[in-house]
């Protein structure tokens, strides 16, 4: 065991040069250290031996970054100066109320030719930090999280300031092997952070995660929290899971579930979430989710759940509905909209045929109330007769009337609708979103009145 603490500065331990690394194993801890700054941690080998034989691990953290530590740097983004964190009993890199602490360009669970597969328990826990950057946005600062017993990566109560970006979860950079995590890929919990970034739209911002029982899960979290360009398939569960009291919440670009060999069971779960603002999608195409191919509902809200809101995405391919309020398949409209359940229920409108280049459509639901209706086009309905979400054409916005009824056309051909493509529709008001309508279109729709 390696113990650094109480006023040291600007410690190496390792480093770049062949032969500079060491080899850290069966002991407590692998490296503890706390009240220390700028110390770089590069290059080291913890609970595999110099054959590379596994079986050399830590009863509790490959490396612990404590109490006022400052300016840790685990790895430097290049192969020479990763560190392969395997073995550990209980985290692989614990930090705890510490600052500024950087972990990019290692192997967890693995050595960096990636020729033994040692798990940890879990691979990177924070707890009550400032400022974690978990990879980065440069080729190479990215890690490879490899096979849990349990979580990869826990942002726990009190974490402000993390990124998580870059990095390959449950496999190699290659995509290819499947290394089981056993319950989360990341899971942010509690006071989790003031703000916090899972990804990015950069080129190399987005986290692959594969593998997983949910890739990305968000439990009680109280901050603002963005959800960007990620990858998610291959998860047992969920590809994304909310619940609980969640701040504002953004989750935007992402795909998941879009592989159709690497499904995910479900691919998104919404639950309890009483939101400052919980928003999916976006205004432009660059923050479309793409959610398709998974083997449940593309979406799913709970029954406690409420205050979801999507924007523009793509939501097809499902095999279950592309969006199940309440968990519990189809969902009818009812009078006056009067019923309580997951996004209070809110009533889908009707479409009523499409007629030359024009799509009708009928509503009822509350009285003087303003519905934000968005069009989508598909190929084909899902297995229920509902619309898909595959190209979305336009949001028009309409009041109901003293009775909650409202209808209208739309020039469908206007937004690129081809003649043949069904039309469907979804509807929002404040702070909820629908089910998706049934569809109709090209020939097969109702004939109009002009």
């Amino acid at each position: 065991q390696i113990l650094a603490s109480t006023n040291m500065y600007d410690i190496q331990i390792g480093g770049t040069t062949p032969g500079m690394g060491n080899y850290i194993t069966n002991s407590r801890y692998g490296i503890e250290h706390g009240d220390s700054i700028n110390t770089q941690i590069l290059g080291n080998v913890f609970g595999m031996s110099p054959t590379s034989t596994a079986g050399y691990g830590f009863t509790l953290d490959a490396i612990y970054v404590g109490i006022g530590s400052t300016g840790t740097n685990i790895g430097d983004g290049t192969l020479a100066g990763a560190n392969s964190i395997a073995g550990a009993g209980f985290i692989g890199v614990e930090v705890f109320r510490a600052t500024s602490t950087v972990i990019y360009g290692n192997y967890f669970g693995t050595n960096t030719s990636t020729s033994v597969i040692a798990p940890n328990d879990r691979n990177v826990s924070t707890n009550q930090t400032y400022l974690v950057t978990i990879g980065g946005s440069v080729l190479g600062q990215g890690n490879i999280f490899g096979q849990t017993d349990f979580d990869s990566v826990i942002i726990n109560p009190r974490s402000r300031g993390t990124t998580i970006q870059g990095n390959v979860f449950g496999t190699y950079a290659d995509h290819v092997a499947n290394l089981s995590i056993g319950i989360d890929a990341i899971y942010l919990s509690g006071e989790a952070a003031d703000t916090a970034i899972v990804g990015g739209l950069g080129v190399n911002e987005s986290n692959w995660i594969s593998n997983a029982g949910t890739g990305i899960r968000v439990d009680a979290y109280a901050g603002t929290l963005s959800i960007i360009g990620n990858t998610v398939v291959s998860s047992s569960l969920d590809g994304l899971r909310v619940t609980g009291d969640v701040g504002a919440v953004t989750v935007q670009g992402n795909y998941i579930g879009v592989d159709i060999v690497r499904q995910n069971a479900r691919g998104v779960f919404v639950d309890d979430p009483t939101a400052e603002t919980l928003i999916f999608g976006g205004a432009v195409s660059a923050e479309e989710n793409i959610v398709a191919y998974n083997r449940d509902a593309g979406i799913t809200v709970g029954n406690a759940g409420s205050g979801f809101y999507l924007l523009r995405n793509r939501i097809y391919g499902n095999g279950d509905l592309q969006i199940d309020l309440g968990d519990d398949g189809l969902t009818a409209n009812d009078a006056n909209d009067a019923d309580v359940g997951a996004n209070g229920l809110l009533n889908y409108p009707i479409p009523l045929g499409v007629n030359g280049s024009y799509a009708g459509y009928a509503y009822a639901g509350l009285a003087a109330q303003q519905i934000i209706m968005d069009v989508y086009f598909s190929s084909s309905t899902d297995s229920f007769g509902r619309g898909q979400l595959m190209q979305y054409a336009t949001t028009v916005t309409f009041m109901t009337d003293g009775s909650g009824l409202a209808s209208g056309f739309i020039d469908v051909a206007a937004y690129g609708h081809d003649g043949i493509d069904k039309v469907a529709f979804m509807a929002h008001n404040a702070s909820n979103t629908s089910e998706m309508s049934g569809a109709t279109g090209g020939l097969l729709g109702v004939a109009l009145a002009a």
